[in-house]
């Protein structure tokens, strides 16, 4: 069972995160991109090895392109339906 201290922490971990992925866009303050990633090994140094697996696949999720997969099963669609189409025309 999740504690409401924990729930906390994830929320504030994916908006962490999403910082991270995209600082020029939340510039909050002065700490140049090597300041931000060297705060951020350090707080990976420190995470026990579950931590740094969540971690791993939440960041794998925010980074993960939803219509790469659309177009990935969009052309899987179009794909025997051309190629019945060109046996249709031969």
């Amino acid at each position: 069972m999740a504690s409401k201290t924990s729930a906390q922490n994830d929320h504030i971990e994916v908006i962490f995160h999403l910082l991270l992925l995209h600082p020029e866009r939340h510039m909050i303050g002065f700490e140049s991109d090597e300041e931000i990633l060297q705060k951020l090994r350090e707080r990976l140094r420190s995470m026990t090895d579950e931590e740094l697996i969540k971690f791993g696949k939440d960041v794998r999720k925010l980074a993960e392109n939803p219509f790469q997969k659309q177009l990935e099963e969009a052309r899987r669609e179009w794909k025997p339906r051309n190629q019945l189409r060109d046996s249709k025309n031969k």
